[in-house]
């Protein structure tokens, strides 16, 4: 992530002021202070490290020396993530995470190590680290960098590209410490391609071996000459088999309930090791007869069900950290305390492009699938239907959260992600209607039931009606509550199987009072369900946001994630962060 940069030049030496200026934080350019820190997550892979694995996080001083402080945590789950909710006050924003454990290996398909993995960070503007493959690699490159003078950005850019470079990778890269493997990116897939070449054929000792020759040799100058590990390395890209490995790591998440989209890794590989990725790697690649498609990925219906069960999964988690965003700006107390740096705003945003990406890609996919299969389609098509809505949902509060968003309707690539545009908030609204449209014409009316976890009918009719209001097209909403025959209750359920209420009686009670133009009403209803989803939209739809919260005028809209901006020249910042 990139920081802003406050450069201060100091021509006179007073006590005085020297001691004021202690307190500033480390910039891009060298200058270190102390900071603390309520909260760091982050997921750890090499693959995936299993549950339990320990997380020790070390506190550094400006010169990138730990001072003997360190605080830990463990995996919580499958996916590696962890979670330290402890206060730390650091003498300088610089940490050393070290993970410790075994982990899924995704070339053998089973669980390999112990092994250690590191990862060096600037937790300046950031409350999230992962730690992997590409972290443990560099981190001797940038702390050399640093010991030749550079400022931490510089080094960390410097490494990443050198180490990109290694490997014949051209491509743009974000930092280490923002990569996931399961992101289904390219990011995603050059971190699959660098471990699918270093794991090739090797015990855990020799790949522990191959992963420590090379971080010492690269930490050097930037470059692996030795042909020791030269060779080592064009044995792994020679016999590289991303179909398999992508079959492997689908089949691991799948046996633990959620459904992982993974895109063909190949062109990152440099097959013939001549160090450049090019068509002569062509013949080197593995037989194509065996390379995944995307589209065969769901071979029937079952399957399909599972996908829509990872949209619904990141779903609920956008919902969760949607609600506890809004709850900080509707709070009195808080409500001046949300900024670009906040964590609750970073969550929310990137569950948003997540569940955004699954929809997309399951709509692909699934159209696909039914073309393939039309005697599947009515069924099928319904599944489709839901997608559409969760998109739709997830793209109408973004925009009522951000106002102008960047509106991606395919799977979310590195591009997609650092160049894509911000669409108008009216255009995103005017999309998320459409697709309201075309899902209610694909869903068939179910049977009333008791309580609905998933998007029916009902909770559709809901979802248009409230687009309508915030449209301004009350007569409209009027009519579509009009068509149900009952009181919706979908309710999402969260962690710990808690439940987060969407729609509910008390919902269609007070968008059928606004649409009817009893607006004073509607207020008066509204915080009866201030807790549940959609008080802080009808604030703003009803002009009683300030009034309510105290929040300024900019403060109606959030702020844009400082990493988001930083990383995408066409992403402009909300006024007033």
């Amino acid at each position: 992530m990139k920081n802003s940069l406050f450069h201060i030049s100091v021509w006179f030496f007073v006590t005085v002021l020297s001691c004021a200026f202690i307190s500033c934080e480390k910039d891009d350019t060298g200058g270190a202070g102390p900071i603390s820190k309520g909260q760091l997550s982050g997921k750890v892979e090499k693959g995936p490290f299993v549950q339990g694995s320990e997380v020790v996080i070390y506190e550094l001083n400006s010169n990138l020396a730990q001072t003997g402080k360190s605080f830990r945590s463990q995996t919580d789950n499958y996916l590696g993530e962890f979670n330290l909710n402890t206060a730390m006050d650091l003498v300088s924003p610089y940490i050393e995470l070290s993970v410790s454990g075994y982990y899924y290996n995704e070339v053998k398909g089973d669980f390999s190590g112990p092994i250690t993995l590191r990862a060096v960070a600037d937790i300046s503007n950031r409350n999230s680290v992962n730690v992997n493959l590409l972290t443990q690699l560099e981190r001797g490159r940038v702390l050399k960098l640093l010991q030749q003078g550079m400022s931490f950005a510089e080094a960390k850019k410097q490494a990443d590209r050198e180490l990109m470079a290694v490997f014949a990778i051209t491509d743009k890269f974000s930092n280490p410490e923002d990569v996931s493997i399961i992101d289904n990116n390219d990011n995603a897939g050059i971190l699959l391609a660098v471990s699918t070449i270093m794991l090739y054929n090797r015990s855990d000792a020799e790949f522990s071996e191959l992963v420590s020759m090379f971080s010492n040799e690269f930490a050097e100058n930037g470059q692996i000459v030795s042909t020791a590990v030269r060779e080592a390395l064009q044995e792994g890209q020679k016999n590289a088999k991303p179909s398999e490995v992508i079959e492997k790591m689908k089949k691991f998440y799948s046996e633990r309930g959620t459904t992982l989209l993974i895109q063909d890794f190949s062109k990152f590989i440099d097959f013939n090791g001549d160090g450049v990725i090019d068509e002569k790697d062509d013949a080197f690649k593995e037989d194509p007869t065996v390379v995944v498609v995307e589209d065969d990925y769901w071979p029937n219906k079952e399957a399909i069900f599972t996908a829509l069960g990872g949209c619904y999964y990141y779903f609920r988690e956008f919902e969760t950290n949607q609600l506890e965003l809004e709850g900080i700006r509707i709070d009195r107390n808080q409500t001046h305390s949300i900024d670009s740096h906040n964590s609750n705003v970073s969550k929310t945003y990137n569950a948003a492009y997540r569940t955004i990406n699954l929809a997309n890609t399951f709509i692909t996919h699934a159209s696909s699938f039914v073309r393939n299969h039309p005697e599947e389609e009515q069924e099928v098509v319904a599944l489709i239907a839901e997608a559409r809505a969760i998109r739709a949902f997830t793209y109408y509060n973004l925009a009522m959260l951000w106002g102008n968003v960047p509106l991606v309707t395919e799977s979310i690539t590195t591009e997609d992600i650092q160049y894509s545009v911000q669409a108008e908030q009216t255009e995103v609204y005017e999309f998320a209607y459409r697709e309201v449209c075309k899902a209610l014409q694909q869903i068939p009316a179910q049977p009333n039931t008791t309580k609905d976890s998933r998007f029916t009918y009902k909770s559709i009719l809901m979802l248009k009606a409230e687009l309508e209001l915030t449209l301004g097209k009350n007569n409209e909403a009027n009519t579509t509550l009009d068509l149900l025959d009952s009181d919706p209750n979908f309710v999402l359920s969260g962690d710990n199987n808690a439940e987060v209420p969407i729609y509910t009686p008390v919902h269609r009670s007070v968008f059928k009072k606004e649409a009817s133009g009893n607006s004073a009403e509607a207020a008066l209803y509204w915080p009866i369900i201030a807790n549940f989803y959609g008080y802080w939209a009808a604030l703003k739809r009803l002009g009683k946001a300030q009034d309510e919260t105290g929040c300024y005028d900019y403060e109606l809209l959030m702020p844009f994630p400082s990493s988001e901006v930083a990383i995408n020249p066409n992403m402009t910042q909300n006024p007033g962060y």
